[in-house]
């Protein structure tokens, strides 16, 4: 009777259970799949580890179940192990990326299977598993290096060791193929290890590590021996390895070249820009170093931290290079960089040389006996050629060697004269007659104060003459009248002895020219001279032409430009000219105004008695300021013109001088027009940026082309008002201020209407003056409400997010948030307000689409609701991703369900534990005590 009892609740209970099943029961919306799995590596090393890859995704859509995901909806992700059918090990999935999970677990010796479990826990759905058969092998893989400390990210020279052995007997075994591979789905690279298995160790020494930082890899070694494969499997990492280079060094002037120079001179402006990779640095600093000669310590000259640029990406700085004391340092600077993180430190070092001071010479190639030869060094800044200052021009020794090589003459600095501005550094030596003749060789040695020296060796060669001198480069003579005008030049004898010049007039000049009254010109030794030459003008006007001095005993010459200039003569007759051929003269209003011209005597006398005076119906509009003058070479003369009626008359200015007239035609024309006003504003546009409060001002410069003053400007445009001006006279500019008023927020561009008036406009009908400008102002809230703006409708969008891109796009928008904020601190406002303003608009599409799929979740429901009224449907449906709006109604088609089978297991268990049958029940046999 006891085994009737128990088989009667027993079938009771597996019917409840059969019914539960039976009713809840639906495929998973989940599917579990093992990645990356050749047989090869389900055959592991006895005590070895293995890692398993899993791929988690929603079976009908495959979007990928990522952690978030999982936590989101309360779901689990997990591994057993199982060994003949006994779990020995379980525990969570660890998440990689995308769809990618995995377990790392050391096994035993016998063979086992890996069971991968996932499911959905809100609302709850059935299980998705997989299975992974493991086989243990008999070649034994031991892994001899320690790997647990990460690793640099690229390192291409790490080692690993292992063994291989038989796991019964212990025998080392010789591979017919071993080889490591580093993995994480993602990245694969495979290294064989070398033949070479001395020690009964196989070595690889050239383990190529991935370039990502803070990366975990399984460490996977195949071997294959005696025709059997075996894998085992170590976990190693990278660590978060800063990795920097020098990018950028640029010179606009004062180095060797503009483009990462290494060479600089003293004062040069240097841009740099460090390029940071691999890791995010927390500072980068830069300090520039010397080097001691004694120690040879580098020492910190400066040091500063620099900023990311937004532009360029890289960490930018600036220097000027220091003067570098080389007596005490070497001759480089050493620029440190040092980039740091909460793991790790990168320092690079960028070097430049100092550039020595330049040399230069210019001395003539050719010397003649009995002459002085000069000698000229240029002392300068090697690229920019700016002169070395006295005080830094320590030292020079400078030795003039005959042709067969022997000493001639020395100098020092204290024979030279320096000149700070040109660092041109000058001296001179005679060379006397009878020196021998050929190539002479000037070395020359200078010093700076730090004992830096710079050589130059010029040549030059002496020849056999007795005549060399200097003169004057150009004569330039004004002349007026027709007469003789006389000039002087200068000739130094450069020569111990005397010398004759031959001078000849040449060109225009030919015919009027005398120099030194004819004769030759002779010049004691050493000596200088005045020369005089006479112009004979017969007709004024410009002349040119060229003096020639030549040495009457060598072919030594030297040429003297002449220039005889005349004045600007627009009207003329035999004795007089003027400079204006005409004066015509306007006028508005009662006014009056002045105009100038002269007049020159060209004539052949010395001076000439004028008169001066008006002729036409102008005369009683103009006066002269002299009625007559004694003309020798040129007067001005100032014409007044008076202007009280409405005029237009003309006539002629004459100036009369013994029967010659000059004439000037003149024309005077006057309106009494009312005065008005005529603004132009100077400005053709105008960006006055980023406004964050509700009004901001900004200035313009109204021009005044009218004929009275404005005193009054107002706009006509809305939101912009004038709130502050002042009077603009006649032709003049002055600045007035606008108001500008937000309505909006967002870009404003208007073309903003100004009125200018003479009188109140309120008190007057003055139609006023206008002119346009286009205005563009962009408003946006003041930080801290921009960034709530932001944040607020980030967090309320959150709630309603129905897919990962939406998720990652209201993510990317909360992070501008704080990228507008780094913005605005640093000043780029207009990068500030772009930012805003696209984070908004893609807030607005966002919430667009949110509504828009809501709206489609209200529809399915109401079409599914409507299905059920009418008895159901054949369609399936789909299983989706679970989203915020099937949280709120997708469980509700099974719920039903779920209460019916609830009822069934409450009643039966309640029924199983409460029913006692009585005798004679028909139960008693089955359930009745015994």
């Amino acid at each position: 009777m006891s085994a009737g009892r128990n088989l009667v609740k027993s079938l009771i209970l597996v019917s409840t259970l059969l019914i539960t099943t039976s009713l809840a029961a639906s495929a998973p919306a989940w599917e579990v799949t093992p990645m990356n799995a050749p047989d090869s590596y389900s055959t592991i090393s006895p005590a070895g580890a293995t890692t398993q890859y899993v791929e988690i995704r929603h079976r009908d859509t495959g979007d990928p179940i990522t952690k978030d995901y999982l936590e989101r909806y309360e779901g689990r992700a997990e591994w057993f192990y199982l060994e003949n059918g006994t779990l020995r090990n379980s525990g969570d999935l660890k998440y990689l990326n995308g769809a990618v999970w995995y377990v790392h677990k050391t096994v035993g010796d016998k063979d086992g299977k890996f069971r991968f479990e996932a499911q959905r826990g809100s609302p709850i759905d059935e299980e998705a598993n997989s299975t992974k058969q493991i086989t243990i092998s008999n070649v034994k893989i031991t892994i001899l290096t320690d790997m647990s400390q990460a690793y640099f990210p690229g390192r291409e020279d790490a080692r690993i060791e292992v063994n291989v052995t038989n796991s019964t007997s212990g025998d080392f075994l010789t591979t017919t193929d071993l080889d490591v591979e580093i993995t994480n789905t993602t990245y694969f690279n495979t290294q064989a290890f070398p033949d070479d298995s001395t020690n009964q160790k196989y070595r690889l020494y050239s383990l190529i590590i991935p370039e990502a930082v803070q990366q975990e890899y399984s460490l996977r070694v195949k071997a294959t021996a005696n025709g059997e494969t075996a894998t085992t499997t170590q976990m190693i990492s990278t660590r978060d390895y800063l990795n920097t280079s020098v990018s950028t060094v640029e010179a606009q002037t004062g180095c060797n070249q503009q483009s990462m120079p290494t060479k600089c001179e003293e004062g040069a402006e240097l841009d740099l820009g460090l390029n940071v990779t691999s890791a995010h640095a927390n500072n980068v600093s830069m300090a520039v170093m010397r080097k001691s000669v004694e120690g040879n310590n580098l020492e910190t000259i400066s040091s500063s931290y620099i900023n990311k640029s937004e532009e360029t990406g890289l960490y930018e700085g600036n220097l000027t290079f220091p003067d570098l004391d080389t007596s005490s340092y070497s001759e480089e600077i050493y620029i440190k960089f040092t980039a740091k993180n909460n793991y790790s430190t990168s320092t690079r070092f960028y070097n430049i040389t100092k550039a020595r001071f330049a040399l230069t010479t210019d001395m003539i190639d050719t010397a003649y006996q009995g002459s002085e030869y000069q000698l000229k060094f240029g002392i300068n800044k090697r690229y920019t050629g700016t002169p070395v200052e006295n005080e830094d021009f320590a030292s020079a020794d400078i030795t003039v060697d005959y042709p067969n090589g022997s000493e001639y003459k020395t100098f020092s600095k204290s024979d030279l004269s320096y000149d700070n501005e040109t660092g041109w550094a000058t001296g001179s030596m005679v060379i006397p007659q009878g020196t021998p003749n050929g190539t002479y060789t000037i070395a020359g040695v200078f010093s700076n104060q730090y004992g830096e020296t710079v050589t130059v060796s010029p040549v030059f060669d002496l020849k056999e003459t007795t005549q060399i001198f200097n003169t004057t480069d150009e004569l330039n003579v004004s002349i007026v009248n027709r007469k003789n005008y006389s000039e002087n030049f200068t000739i130094t004898n450069q020569l111990s002895n005397s010398i004759t010049i031959n001078a000849t007039a040449m060109s225009e000049i030919s015919g009027i020219t005398t120099i030194n009254d004819g004769n030759n010109i002779e010049i004691a030794p050493n000596n200088e001279t005045n020369v005089t030459v006479n112009f004979d003008v017969d007709e004024v006007e410009d002349y040119e032409g060229e003096i020639l001095l030549e040495d009457m005993n060598s072919e030594f010459s030297r040429t003297i430009d002449v220039n005889l200039n005349s004045p600007d003569c627009q009207i003329t007759n035999n004795s007089l000219c003027a400079d204006r051929e005409s004066i015509n003269v306007t006028l508005l209003g009662p006014r009056e105004v002045t105009e100038s011209f002269e007049i020159y005597n060209i004539g052949p006398e010395s001076s000439v008695q004028t008169e001066i005076y008006t002729t036409g119906q102008i005369s009683d509009y103009v006066t002269t300021s002299v009625m007559g003058v004694d003309l020798a070479d040129s007067h001005s003369i100032d014409v007044n013109y008076s202007l009280q009626t409405p005029v237009n008359v003309s006539g002629e200015i004459v100036v009369n001088s013994s029967g010659q007239r000059l004439s000037i035609p003149t024309r005077l024309a006057g309106d009494f027009a009312e005065p008005e006003v005529d603004l132009e504003i100077m400005n053709d546009s105008m960006d006055i940026g980023v406004i964050q409060s509700s009004s901001s001002q900004f200035q313009l410069i109204a021009k005044n082309n009218g004929s009275t003053n404005i005193n009054y400007i107002q706009s006509e445009t809305g939101m912009f008002e004038v709130s502050e001006w002042s009077t603009v006279s006649v032709d003049a500019q002055e600045p007035f201020t606008t108001q500008v008023t937000r309505d909006s927020y967002g870009t404003v561009e208007r073309e903003v209407t100004y009125v200018a008036y003479q009188n109140d406009p309120e008190n007057s009908s003055e139609t006023g003056s206008t002119d346009t400008v286009q205005i563009t102002a962009r408003f946006m809230p003041e930080t801290q409400a921009a960034s709530e703006n932001i944040t607020s409708w980030v967090t309320r969008l959150q709630g309603q997010a129905f897919s990962t891109g939406v998720i990652n796009q209201l993510e990317t928008a909360r992070q501008n948030a704080t990228k507008m904020e780094d913005s605005l601190s640093k000043g780029d406002d207009i990068q500030a307000y772009n930012t805003y303003q696209s984070t908004i608009n893609n807030l607005e599409s966002l919430e667009t689409q949110i509504n828009n799929n809501n709206q489609q979740q209200d529809d399915e429901e109401d079409n599914q609701e409507g299905d059920n009224n009418n008895g159901g449907s054949d369609d399936p449906g789909t299983d989706t991703p679970p989203t915020d709006t099937e949280q709120k109604s997708g469980g509700m088609g099974i719920l039903p369900i779920i209460l019916v089978v609830l009822i069934l297991v409450v009643g039966g268990f309640i029924f199983y534990t409460s029913y006692i049958p009585e005798p004679g029940d028909p139960l008693y046999e089955y359930l009745g005590e015994e």
